[in-house]
């Protein structure tokens, strides 16, 4: 059998818990608390164990086999699994293999926030959303909840940029005969970098990627360096994402946040149309770090939905079901107040323009544009009960003050004008 760490209170013997509220140890039977540090010496055993590729693994690779210190029971586990609880007598079990060698975390961030306040979320998320069935709130059941340290990589990187853009600027004036239109055209030459920091990717296949980006982001002032204490009555997951694995996310959001910065220097132009852009990255490496997620599944008519909350914000993100019922009828609703406002100033303007207000095309393109302009409204109903979605950039984790540009060039090109005949010449004429 493989080799774990089990907390012990030093005065009764109970088990003991990191509490994310007093961000000490605690000792539920016997109200000891004390620091994490203290317990330090417990991880000297995570140096001298070999990471776990075969140790407590089944012949496939996929099941681990331990038993729980205080009660002689047998746990079986994932291949993933780094902490857990025994589920005989609900004892705190850290799994060393699976977090030793190169499976030992840079960093862990700490639980804040409670069971209890993620209950809370729970029932503040799912509650007054008019687009979700009423039953949902009643017939859910609570499925699971449970405090998990994912697995994340943290990438650092210098990024490098390079562009070109096409642009343009126009001016308009007319004389007695003609329009004239000047457009000045121009080369568009931009080059710089920045530093991203701690740009996260979730390392575990088990979370799905968009919600835990959905999370963010965390407070990384709140790190610390690992310790398995922090991990004690909660659960956690070896990352089975590589480093190598992560990064092409990792780039993609900070490519798109530089793209964007560099955009965002080019000014005073009617129009401009990127040419050329390159961008490349001088990695930091990357920081191998445990996150802390309350993770809900709720079941609902057969059906799971799963919630999570950042443990340390407490940012809540789902999905919950959706009434087409409750949908179209608001759909309907929103539908027919934009018809009578579009109606209204149909009728304001027959007034000045002599037309019939109620002409059966007029009340038809007032009922159209009220039902399109009705998904401006619904499509906020729909966010109310579905804010999970993968982040396109990555400016939360950009270092301030680290963007500069080492080219700035905007380089005229030429000049071209166009004149057209005016209306007040067409008239001269006729006269």
């Amino acid at each position: 059998m493989a080799a774990t760490i089990e907390y012990k209170c030093p005065c009764c013997g109970g088990n003991v818990e990191f509490s994310g509220e007093s961000q000490k140890m605690r000792c539920p039977f016997c109200e000891t608390v004390f620091s994490p540090d203290e317990l330090k010496e417990k991880d000297e055993v995570l140096s001298e164990t070999p990471s776990q590729g075969a140790a407590g693994v089944d012949e496939n690779g996929e099941l681990g086999v331990y038993v729980c210190k205080s009660c002689g029971g047998e746990l079986v586990t994932d291949a993933n699994t780094a902490a857990t609880k025994c589920p005989f007598c609900a004892n705190p079990i850290i799994l060393t293999g699976r977090l030793s060698g190169d499976l030992l975390p840079d960093a862990v961030l700490p639980f804040r926030l409670t069971k209890e306040k993620a209950k809370e979320e729970l029932k503040n998320f799912m509650s007054g959303k008019k687009l979700v069935p009423r039953s949902f709130t009643a017939e859910n059941r609570l499925d699971e909840i449970k405090g998990v340290y994912v697995p994340f990589w943290l990438f650092n990187a210098q990024t490098d940029a390079d562009f070109e853009f096409r642009a343009s600027r126009s001016r308009r004036w007319s004389d007695d005969e003609f329009d004239y239109e000047e457009t000045e055209n121009y080369r568009i030459l931009r080059a710089g970098e920045a530093a991203f920091e701690n740009v996260p990717v979730d390392g575990s296949k088990k979370m799905p990627d968009d919600l835990m980006e959905s999370l963010e982001p965390f407070d990384y002032s709140e790190t610390k360096p690992f310790q398995s204490a922090y991990l004690s009555g909660f659960f956690a997951d070896k990352y089975d994402v590589s480093a190598g694995d992560a990064r092409p996310r990792a780039e993609e959001r900070a490519a798109a946040s530089m793209a964007r910065l560099v955009r965002g220097t080019v000014s005073g132009y009617d129009q401009v149309i990127e040419e050329r852009g390159d961008i490349s990255f001088r990695h930091a490496g990357a920081v191998y770090a445990l996150l802390p997620v309350w993770v809900l599944n709720t079941v609902y008519r057969g059906e799971s939905y799963l919630f999570a909350m950042n443990g340390q914000t407490g940012k809540f993100v789902g999905k919950m079901p959706m009434d087409k019922k409750a949908y179209w009828l608001w759909r309907i609703l929103y539908t027919l107040i934009f018809a009578a406002v579009f109606m209204g100033v149909t009728f304001l303007l027959s007034q000045f323009f002599s037309f019939p207000p109620f002409h059966p095309l007029a009340v038809a393109l007032c009922v159209l544009f009220g039902l399109l302009f009705s998904l401006i409204p619904m499509n906020g109903l729909k966010r109310q009960i579905n804010n999970v979605e993968m982040h396109v950039f990555a400016g939360d984790y950009l270092k301030r003050d680290s963007f500069s540009l080492s080219m700035k060039q905007d380089i005229f090109v030429d000049r071209e004008t166009n004149k057209t005949r005016n209306m007040r010449s067409v008239a001269k004429k006729e006269e």
